[in-house]
């Protein structure tokens, strides 16, 4: 017999409510990585504005 995705869904309200509140906290967690990410990203991104601005800045001074 092949299992299904409906087979894995437990039939009672209680253990029905864990497996949300598991699934509910999860997303959660998933948000917060996401969000640490694009904030890592963003500081990254930052810095290679600020070198690439430094850079523009020697090669003004170089070609002076």
């Amino acid at each position: 017999m092949v299992a299904t995705a409906q087979d894995a869904v437990p039939d009672d309200i209680g253990a029905l409510r864990a497996a949300l509140a598991a699934a509910l906290a999860r997303a959660e967690d998933e948000a917060a990585r996401a969000a640490l990410v694009e904030a890592e990203l963003a500081v990254a991104r930052a810095k290679a504005s600020d070198d690439a601005a430094l850079i523009a800045h020697q090669d003004l001074t170089i070609r002076k």
